[in-house]
């Protein structure tokens, strides 16, 4: 973690305050003052000072897991044999950021910071999220294009922000908001039915190669 995000994370300033207070030589990492910016610091293990002060924060934790098909997006389901939880212990208490429903699979963040989740899924900040969409009937353009200009199913306006032909019977969609099971209504109305639903990307955030039901810790810098 840069240094001016571990002082601004602490609460006593702003990134920009914090880059100031290095510069002037009031920060020191392990008893040794820091005036270079950029410096990176392991919030675990080393002591870092303003003004003579320690400061401290508890480390933010974001992973990404692949989750696999039949897994609930919660921590605890009394009506599931099996959640999320059960693939990410021992990393500490985190929790789903938005939700992947139960036969879907894929890109899964999980975090324990509540405005990194909310910044990852809040509509103004406009992140994208990519999924891979196989279905039971042959795409054309024509119906795609009908998903991005945007329909009204059933009283709700749903609209893709890009929609990619990727195969005769599978699709690239990418969305910005995270309604409940958004894909399938889309589908649904132009007459197509899901028969699986990968999310392979949230933001800058990608799947990449990692397995299923496997996961790794992501910088959180990332998605600012």
């Amino acid at each position: 973690m840069r240094l001016n995000v571990f002082i601004s994370k602490s609460g006593i300033t702003s990134r920009r305050k914090a880059d100031e207070l290095i510069k002037s030589g009031k920060v020191r990492v392990d008893g040794k003052v820091v005036k270079e910016l950029g410096v990176k610091v392991n919030p675990e293990s080393n002591r870092v000072e303003v003004d003579g002060k320690e400061i401290k924060i508890t480390p933010t934790i974001l992973i990404a897991l692949n989750k696999p098909r039949g897994y609930v997006t919660s921590l605890s389901d009394p009506h599931s044999s099996h959640t999320v939880n059960e693939l990410v212990k021992g990393i500490g208490r985190v929790f789903p950021v938005g939700r992947l429903d139960k036969d879907a699979e894929g890109l899964l963040l999980l975090t324990n910071d509540g405005k990194v989740a909310y910044r990852l899924t809040h509509p103004k900040f406009g992140i994208e999220k990519e999924y891979i969409v196989n279905t039971d009937r042959k795409l054309s353009n024509e119906k795609l294009r009908v998903i991005e200009n945007g329909i009204y199913w059933k009283g709700e306006m749903l609209r893709a922000k890009k929609v990619e032909i990727v195969g005769e019977k599978r699709a690239k969609i990418i969305l910005t908001e995270g309604k409940k099971r958004e894909i399938k209504k889309i589908m649904e109305s132009i007459g197509c039915k899901v028969t699986r639903l990968v999310r392979v990307r949230v933001g800058n955030i990608k799947l990449q190669s990692l397995k299923t039901g496997r996961y790794r810790k992501i910088d959180p810098d990332m998605i600012i």
